[in-house]
């Protein structure tokens, strides 16, 4: 199962810096329609870690900031005024991050015990 996740995230990687790319670039289409892909891609790593303590969270804040970053680029090209919406994402992202670290601090000095 870890070797099927780490796959994943590895094409994801990919996956997300082409849609980067591409709005970096400001082609504008295939930049938007490589946020579904993107996405569905964080998801199914979401999907396949859910049973996996170390990467679980990570990988829904990952989401989480796929999400925000999509909101943000359709700001950008498409509907000016929108972009305050990802801050939604976002902050969802840091916070599970933020839990997720605490977790991580917990369970270090639980185990020093």
């Amino acid at each position: 199962m870890e070797r099927k996740i780490r796959e994943s995230e590895n094409l994801h990687v990919i996956l997300w810096l082409v849609k980067d790319t591409f709005w970096m670039l400001e082609f504008k289409p295939i930049a938007v329609f490589m946020i579904a892909p993107t996405l569905a891609m964080a998801l199914w790593v979401l999907w396949i870690s859910r049973n996996e303590e170390l990467t679980l969270l990570p990988n829904l804040a990952v989401t989480f900031w796929i999400l925000a970053n999509g909101i943000w680029m359709l700001d950008e090209f498409y509907f000016p005024g929108t972009k305050l919406w990802s801050l939604i994402p976002f902050i969802s992202g840091i916070v599970i991050m933020l839990v997720y670290l605490f977790m991580r601090i917990k369970a270090f000095f639980n185990k020093k015990t």
